[in-house]
């Protein structure tokens, strides 16, 4: 038996969560809602599906592929207007008269649907039409280019079927209860993603649970996102996959789409957040938020921390191969010349890093026998004993080319809290703003200064430009801001900087 779908994707009230799908693709309890319909149609014996896609097509394609994961057929077909797309079912009924299932993709009932003795039904759910039925081909052939939904269920035949639950997705109500019914198991012929980890709990693989995070039933998280210290979710919660919920924040009948990231320290209710995208349902109002340490995307910074460790371990090898005989002619110096071992390791945290979860770290390489040294060295030693070693950590991937300064996991601990929390968001780096803006031996406020103006601007151009700076200082081009030794309290209050560091806790 086959089916034709309907999956234009035309659901003008949920505009707001469509520029990147279509409606049918909008993550239900972190499944995309198209995926259950093609459950529910393969469990109950169809083995050719059809589908009539309209606003962005090349997205269900790529979703569902050819239906081999299903064990199925799929053939895709576009129509022009998404609002009228029935024209298409004429030509795809067919010329026999052999009952078809017809379905539309926004909308998924609860129905006794006998695939292996079909007979021709109209499915309602409370006394209207849901979109489904079995119908003769003959009667899909009546459908017209001009036929509206109403129009075409003027056409259908059959006796009505009634279902007891209906799912969907056209509206910000119906999408909220649609996650609902299905983490409830008030839909039970689904296949739900991840483990229940409790009772209407479910926990999928890769999530980072803080162990004062609170959780009230029903509530899903998915696949790789992380929740913070103090959070606290439910009930009627779903966090689809790739997000972050940072520290003490509220959440309660909320749908965070993928790849989101919720600030700290907000209060949700009856909402809907797709990355800096906010629906609250209840009052019906949606607004953009434009500061990221409220409501952002969490996979486009992934994205963009990928490719900056891509571009830094291409350009650390390719370095290794100019620069090595310096390399090497230093590392014979600093055997002969210098007492205690030419090579030095430092054990530092990857960055970005979780807060309260132990840390990731590498052996950052260095010729240099102490902090102190280092603070005192001019330009030689900075590119001879720091640089030159550190490319090899750029090239393994430890850390990126421009970032914050390596520090040790009793470093960080040491940091303020503020300034601790800033830290771990950051990327680890050889060039760093205070370097190149105050040179090697910079204060507690000026370094945390620059490295609060390197978090909240970094960027590939602002990269380039410190790169750049770094060469500068190096040629002697560029002079400090600031003397080799430390400021005076009255020097320091003349240089006003941008920012102060909090105080320790």
């Amino acid at each position: 038996m086959r089916a034709i779908v309907v999956a234009t994707g035309n659901c003008p009230a949920m505009q707001d969560f469509t520029h990147r799908e279509p409606a049918v693709l909008l993550p239900v309890a972190g499944k995309p809602f198209l995926h259950y319909v093609i459950e529910y149609l393969v469990d109950s014996g169809i083995t050719s599906i059809d589908f009539i896609l309209s606003e962005l097509p090349e997205e269900v394609e790529q979703s569902l592929g050819d239906g081999t994961r299903w064990g199925s057929k799929f053939r895709f077909h576009l129509a022009r207007d998404p609002g009228r797309p029935y024209g298409r079912l004429a030509a795809l009924a067919g010329s026999g008269d052999e009952p078809v299932v017809l379905a539309h993709g926004d909308r998924l009932p609860l129905w006794a649907m006998n695939g292996s003795q079909p007979r021709t039904e109209l499915v309602l759910h409370k006394g209207e039409w849901t979109g489904w039925g079995v119908q003769p081909a003959s009667a899909l052939r009546r459908a017209t280019d001009q036929s509206d939904e109403a129009a075409l269920a003027a056409t259908l035949e059959g006796p009505p079927a009634s279902a007891e639950l209906l799912l969907s997705v056209r509206t910000p109500e119906e999408f909220l209860e649609a996650n609902w019914a299905m983490i409830e198991k008030r839909f039970p012929k689904v296949l739900m993603t991840g483990r229940e980890a409790g009772d209407r709990i479910w926990i999928s693989r890769n999530v980072s649970l803080h162990p004062t995070a609170q959780l009230t039933a029903p509530v899903y998280i998915a696949e790789n996102c992380r929740i913070n210290a103090g959070v606290r979710l439910g009930p009627m919660v779903v966090v689809a996959a790739n997000c972050l919920v940072d520290d003490e924040s509220i959440l309660s009948e909320t749908v965070v789409f993928p790849g989101s990231y919720i600030g700290q320290g907000l209060e949700l209710n009856g909402a809907i957040v797709d990355r800096n995208r906010l629906a609250n349902v209840k009052v019906g109002a949606a607004i953009t938020v434009a500061d990221n340490f409220i409501l952002g995307s969490f996979v486009e910074n992934r994205l963009g921390l990928a490719a900056k460790r891509t571009v830094s371990r291409l350009t650390g090898l390719f370095l290794l191969v100019l620069l090595w005989p310096l390399l090497l002619l230093t590392w014979f110096w600093r055997l002969v010349a210098a007492p205690g071992p030419a090579i030095r390791r430092k054990a530092s945290v990857r960055l970005p890093a979780p807060d309260g979860l132990e840390f990731s770290t590498f052996d950052l390489i260095s010729f240099c026998g102490s902090p102190e040294a280092h603070k005192r060295g001019g330009r030689a030693h900075e590119f001879f004993l720091h640089f030159l070693p550190g490319v090899i950590n750029a090239a393994l991937g430890h850390l990126s080319f421009v970032g914050v300064a390596p520090r040790s996991p009793e470093e960080i601990e040491a940091l303020p809290h503020d300034w601790k929390k800033l830290y771990l968001t950051s990327v680890g780096g050889l060039i760093t703003e205070a370097y190149v803006v105050h040179g090697p031996s910079p204060s507690e406020d000026l370094l945390y200064s620059a490295e609060v103006f390197y978090t909240a601007t970094a960027s590939p151009r602002r990269d380039l430009g410190l790169s750049l700076g770094y060469v500068a200082r190096l040629l002697g081009l560029k002079r400090g801001q600031e003397s080799m030794l430390p400021l005076s309290d009255t020097e320091l209050e003349e240089e006003q900087p941008l920012c102060q560091k909090p105080p320790a806790p």
